[in-house]
């Protein structure tokens, strides 16, 4: 993920100066020959939609647009729900990557990249919001169970997927299911939104609420 945003500092780290720096950098890694394809560099604005498509040819790549309001969000379609997302930078999977996590660089496996992005942009978009939690289990006499790498939407899957930590993790402090079951109640655990956990965000300009469930 390769950003470019003087209020956010998002992304991996990189060196890539610019849009089409980045660009032609990943035309070589592909061994795209803009004068083979008739792509004039000098003309790059006009030119970028062509380098794009010539590039999907050979591994999956999406632009990311931010969406700053009270929370940023991130996604990778410039126009949502009417408003005009910024152009921020590129989310990609170079080819060889590709073929080491999907098997292969044919259009299955470029397919399979493509969707595990859009996963990466949702889950990424859900930690610049700051919708990160942490799940602590108490019991009379101090905390049982402290986890805090739970990142999205706070819906019956992560609830779930909470209990079955949970679970695992306790099953050796004589703390039965049906007892994880029943701290998951209205006073227990604390599901708590983690504002402040020292690696959310980088985003250092953003100020959250405290909150708790």
């Amino acid at each position: 993920m390769v950003c470019w945003n003087d209020k956010y500092n998002l992304g991996d780290k990189h060196t890539y100066g610019s849009e089409k720096e980045l660009l032609l950098q990943l035309m070589k890694k592909c061994g795209i020959k803009a004068d083979e394809l008739n792509i004039d560099m000098d003309d790059f604005e006009n030119q970028k939609d062509k380098i794009l498509d010539e590039l999907r040819k050979h591994m999956a790549i999406l632009p990311l647009y931010l969406y700053d309001g009270k929370f940023p969000e991130m996604s990778f379609t410039k126009d949502s729900l009417g408003k005009q997302g910024e152009f921020i930078g590129y989310i990609f999977i170079e080819p060889e990557l590709t073929k080491e996590i999907f098997e292969s660089n044919d259009i299955t496996g470029k397919q399979n990249a493509l969707l595990g992005l859009f996963d990466e942009i949702e889950l990424y978009s859900h930690y610049m919001s700051g919708n990160n939690f942490l799940l602590q289990i108490y019991r009379d006499d101090g905390t049982l169970y402290f986890e805090n790498q739970y990142t999205g939407k706070l819906d019956d899957n992560m609830i779930d997927e909470m209990k079955l930590s949970a679970q695992n993790a306790l099953e050796g402090e004589k703390v039965t299911t049906q007892e994880v079951d029943d701290m998951f109640g209205v006073d227990a655990p604390q599901i708590i939104s983690d504002k402040e956990y020292e690696a959310v965000p980088q985003i250092e300009s953003v100020e959250y609420e405290e909150m708790e469930m």
